[in-house]
């Protein structure tokens, strides 16, 4: 089902990748807001990163509340942008920063099992 969608998707005369050709500069841009389905993922994706930061900061508020409120005050700051250019390269940097966050919390855990397991073994 999925090979179908993505032949129907390519199926069509206009090349739907074309945009990439261009230089930046040349794109039209419309004020038309992109769909909110990749703002709303990002948003998620964002939301399960924050809950993977349990501890507490030295105030003793959790990390993952203040990251969350955070998330949301950049969000709602950027919720009446209409330049597509901009609204793209906002998304494109969100789930960037989530890509390498989520990279070095995967690498750290791996670093800590490693060194956990060395010093089960010394014992």
């Amino acid at each position: 089902m999925i090979k179908f969608k993505i032949k129907k998707l390519f199926s069509d005369d206009v090349k739907p990748l074309a945009f990439l050709d261009k230089k930046f500069e040349d794109m039209k841009r419309n004020n038309k807001p992109l769909p909110k389905r990749e703002s709303l993922l990002l948003y998620r994706d964002t939301i399960k990163l924050c809950k993977k930061f349990f501890w507490k900061r030295d105030d003793g508020k959790e990390w993952s509340e203040v990251l969350l409120k955070t998330a949301r005050m950049e969000f709602e700051e950027y919720r009446n942008l209409f330049d597509t250019a901009e609204v793209g390269r906002k998304l494109v940097a969100g789930r960037q920063a989530l890509i390498e966050i989520d990279d070095k919390i995967l690498k750290t855990k791996f670093k800590m099992n490693n060194f956990f397991e060395a010093t089960k073994n010394n014992n």
